[in-house]
């Protein structure tokens, strides 16, 4: 059995050796879904950057709460912002079905952060259905802006279909590595749908919290802030009013 093993992990050395992507870049249709969602994922990445800036500077305040560059509640925005990397990580090779689990986890996440400093269940609740259910009766998720957490919670009630396998289309069916890597736009377009709503969602939300994010942005990451705000948010930052 060991030789059987050791036969298999020789060739399991050479599958790694030979492991390309480049097969995406010489295929268009391929290569423009990675190009939409790289699109949609590098703003969330300078969001990012911006809050983790504020945060270690001492002034990321979010709907008047102070949130630290060492605090519980900062960690979990963080990984949010790394749940959504790791899907698209995922879709990049093939494994679109943990590629839809990683933005559940990211959803989960993002509420823990947003709603942690105003209720601090939020960030040891084993319940996720009990985090939705406290996290609509924090000030991130008061009227008008209920409307994003609802958005969350639908994708979430999606995202939960490939966490059970709810019907085949929502299997992944690998059953060897040789699977990878491997490009279905159909699959990879459907994630970047729903992870483009979760993205601008939490974006949304976290810049109404603290505006500074955006209004103090260099123009550049201001433009690519606005891929992922809706206009009329975008407009009421600038000190409009809502439709």
């Amino acid at each position: 059995m060991t030789r059987e093993i050791d036969s298999d992990f020789v060739l399991l050395r050479s599958f790694l050796d030979n492991y390309r992507l480049d097969a995406i870049g010489n295929n268009l249709e391929q290569l423009n879904v990675v190009k939409a969602s790289h699109r949609s994922y590098l703003p969330f990445l300078q969001f990012w950057a911006i809050c983790s800036d504020k945060a270690s500077r001492g002034n990321f305040s979010f709907f008047a709460q102070s949130i630290a560059g060492d605090g519980d509640e900062l960690a979990f925005l963080r990984e949010a912002v790394s749940d959504i990397g790791s899907g698209f990580f995922c879709c990049l090779h093939g494994a679109y079905k943990p590629g839809h689990m990683a933005v559940r986890s990211g959803i989960e996440n993002f509420i823990r952060f947003a709603s942690g400093p105003f209720d601090r269940s939020a960030l040891t609740t084993k319940s996720v259905y009990d985090l939705f259910d406290l996290a609509k009766r924090t000030k991130p998720f008061a009227d008008p802006r209920k409307i994003y957490l609802d958005q969350l919670r639908n994708c979430y009630v999606e995202l939960c279909k490939f966490s059970h396998s709810a019907t085949l289309s929502h299997m992944a069916g690998i059953h060897a590595l040789a699977h990878f890597p491997s490009f279905d736009e159909k699959a990879f377009q459907g994630w970047l749908e729903i992870a483009r709503v979760c993205m601008s969602s939490m974006l949304t939300v976290t810049v109404l919290g603290a505006p500074a994010i955006y209004l103090d942005a260099h123009f550049a990451a201001k433009e690519m802030l606005d891929q992922l705000i809706p206009r009329p948010e975008r407009i009421f930052l600038l000190g409009g009013s809502r439709p």
